[in-house]
């Protein structure tokens, strides 16, 4: 049997099937980056839109630092000192087995939302406190 998988991009704002010689418009502001299928008509209502805004904008050059090798050590050390202490088999050299690697950033994303997004009874209690002060000063 053949089967045949067929991608189609549609307008974002319309719905409306868009040929395949377009591609995603993306947009980052205020550090968060977007990204949307637009017809030609609408790509030009866009620019129009925004041709003000870029035309007093000051461009930014993003460059990422790439990590050291250092950092890459230190990281890997890191992640085989959890994967253990967590029951993983881990050698001291080496690839660091999927299973192990998906576990540590399921973690790390995990404590990254505690840390972004605190215990709401805490957070509750620490804007309370706060209100209180600024009453009572």
């Amino acid at each position: 049997m053949v089967m045949r998988l067929v991608a189609r991009r549609f307008d974002d704002l319309d719905g409306t099937e868009l040929d395949s010689s377009g591609s995603p418009v993306r947009l980052t502001i205020n550090d968060v980056s977007y990204e949307v299928d637009l017809s030609p008509e609408h790509l030009e209502n866009l620019f129009t839109f925004l041709s003000p805004f870029l035309a007093v904008a000051r461009k930014q050059v993003v460059t990422i630092k790439p990590s050291t090798r250092r950092e890459e050590q230190k990281k890997r050390t890191d992640i085989r000192s959890w994967a253990r202490a967590r029951g993983y088999a881990v050698s001291e050299r080496g690839r660091i087995s999927r299973a192990a690697l998906d576990a540590y950033r399921a973690a790390a994303e995990e404590n990254d939302e505690d840390d972004r997004y605190p215990d709401r009874a805490t957070y509750s209690s620490e804007v309370n406190n706060l209100a209180a002060k600024q009453l009572s000063g």
